[in-house]
């Protein structure tokens, strides 16, 4: 059984911090993340654990073509 839980804060709509853990029987480990917003940019970048490397470090780039709403606004 795997527990997960985080929290996010979010400053001025354009930058988010976050932090998580996870417990299971195996490991029990602190995650990090970080999201920029611009205009229809979004960056969003984490550390995560894994079973090959120590760490996973995972980045995303996101652009809102269409003005949709696609791109979820930071802090909603």
């Amino acid at each position: 059984l795997r527990y997960k839980g985080g929290a996010e804060y979010v400053a001025m709509k354009l930058i988010a911090l976050r932090v998580g853990y996870i417990v299971d029987p195996e490991v029990r480990v602190a995650t990090y993340g970080l999201g920029l917003r611009a205009g229809k940019w979004q960056l969003d970048f984490g550390m995560l654990p894994s079973r090959i490397t120590d760490r996973l470090y995972q980045f995303t780039l996101a652009y809102d073509l269409w003005g949709r709403g696609a791109i979820k606004p930071l802090g909603r």
